[in-house]
């Protein structure tokens, strides 16, 4: 398998091979996105399916035919994405001027849209180190750096795989169906073709990890296109996703697609019965419901007091997750809330979002200003995460009393009493200011305080925010008839 940077007057610079492993079942959906989809002008585009073979193995494949047939670029289209028309047309914008111009040479970059996983609630496929899960920091139409992405909706120039192969990589295999061992033996490059079979070995540039047969023997498992991704990266190459390229991932046997909610801002599934998303079980009887519903309410308003733990508040619907209280969800997302009592004139959150995965913070306020009415108020506290450490790192250096030492060590990371009762987010002066600039487009005004207030006996942040009012046009005046 040669570079093709030696001949590139021969070579279909300007081509890009639809890549689409499949098991022979994609739904019509599928089959009218890809017939839709547009393609970057000067360029042209075939169709390469993959049948009934593992996704690694032909991915592998497909690989190998758009560097062996000259191609510039693969579009890898999964047959349950469905990708918005103008996927490709975006990913490859993206792509700088230097690559699309030299796409089998050059390898600085992959892209890729954002598919989702099929469980419910779904979770974007971008990873990054030390993030378990999927990544969810983003705003729809950033372009996020990671560590990888899955492979749904993925655009790659051939010039990555003619890096990792040209840089003596030498992991090879035989995809022949009708092999006795097939595609379950590692070769060397120097074998050229299978012992078993004489068919033509092919780079292991995507592999299904188990067993710990990793890179470099690590023990772990991994899905094909995490070990691309990891391949890449060690080779020079940066993984990137393009949050404006919102696919939807299909169930092919139930007919549920999850994917990105771009009204509601959040990850959704819909079934036949519509769009769903995070389950909310009926406890409570009609009657009871509305009782609560009136009890709640002061002076005709509709207060949240979310996470609120044992601590309830009159005058608020107080809920939580895990412990009793007047309605449990998951307060990161309060749509069911809302479904129930309408929107909240008044959200507070006393010392809740520091309970939060770190790459959940940003959009649990932003879900929680979608909440809440026109012109309604938000107020939440958090520990001052930098005062904390400070006083932490003071305490443990001069020496403090049990008592002492094991508060100052709670107010860092939690009282972990129970599940959910640790920190997993540092919530700082910046940070809240970060939170606070990606929420601006729903913000009238807002003030945050820092430092140790009456009563407290650690420092705290504590911000307040006001939902921006709807706009009202002035009506338009009557026109004056001519006499």
């Amino acid at each position: 398998m040669q570079s093709l940077k030696d001949d590139p007057k021969k070579s279909k610079f300007n081509s890009i091979l639809f890549g689409i492993p499949t098991f022979g079942f994609p739904s019509i959906n599928f089959a009218i996105s890809l017939k839709t989809e547009g393609a970057p002008i000067f360029t042209s585009a075939s169709i390469l399916p993959v049948v009934d073979k593992p996704v690694d193995v032909a991915r592998n494949e497909i690989a190998y035919m758009a560097v062996k047939d000259g191609h510039g670029f693969v579009m890898f289209r999964d047959d349950d994405v469905i990708a918005p028309h103008n996927a490709l047309t975006q990913l490859f914008g993206r792509l700088s001027p230097k690559q699309r111009a030299n796409p089998q040479v050059v390898s600085e970059s992959v892209v890729g849209g954002i598919v989702y996983s099929k469980v419910k609630p779904p979770s974007p496929m971008i990873y990054r180190y030390g993030c378990a899960g999927g990544f969810e920091d983003w705003n729809f139409g950033d372009l996020v750096e990671c560590d990888g992405i899955g492979m749904g909706d993925t655009l790659i120039p051939t010039g990555v795989f003619n890096n990792i192969i040209n840089s003596g990589y030498d992991k090879y295999q035989c995809v022949n169906a009708a092999c006795p061992v097939k595609w379950n033996a590692v070769y060397k490059r120097s074998d050229e073709v299978c012992p078993h079979c004489g068919y033509p070995v092919i780079p292991i540039l995507f592999k299904t990890v188990r067993n710990g047969d990793g890179l470099d023997d690590q023990m772990v498992e991994m899905t094909e296109d995490a070990y691309f991704c990891l391949l890449a990266k060690d080779h020079g190459t940066k993984i990137y996703a393009d949050c404006s390229v919102q696919c939807k991932h299909e169930d092919q046997v139930t007919g549920t697609k999850f994917y990105f909610h771009e009204g509601l801002g959040i990850p959704v599934w819909q079934n036949e019965l519509g769009v769903e998303y995070w389950p909310q079980a009926k406890t409570q009887s009609d009657a009871a419901e509305l009782l609560v519903r009136t009890q709640k309410k002061k002076n005709g308003k509709v207060r949240f007091n979310i996470g609120c733990g044992s601590v309830h508040k009159d005058g608020f619907i107080n809920m939580d997750m895990t412990t009793e209280c007047d309605f449990k969800c998951d307060v990161r997302d309060l749509r069911p809330a809302v479904e129930k009592y309408g929107q909240a004139d008044e959200i507070e959150a006393d010392h809740v979002i520091e309970h939060f995965n770190r790459n959940s913070v940003t959009t649990s306020v932003r879900n929680w200003l979608k909440a809440m009415k026109p012109g309604g108020k938000l107020t939440f506290r958090a520990p001052d995460a930098t005062a904390a450490m400070n006083d932490f790192l003071e305490s443990d250096k001069n020496g403090v009393t049990d008592a002492e030492y094991d508060f100052k060590e709670a107010v860092v990371f939690g009282a972990q009493r129970y599940i959910g009762d640790a920190h997993l987010s540092a919530i700082t002066e910046n940070k809240m200011k970060k939170i606070i600039r990606s929420c601006s487009n729903m913000i009238e005004s807002h003030t945050m305080e820092v430092g140790r207030f009456e009563g407290k006996n650690q420092d705290e942040i504590v911000v307040e925010i006001i939902k921006k009012k709807a706009t009202v046009k002035p009506p338009k005046k009557a026109k004056k008839e001519k006499k």
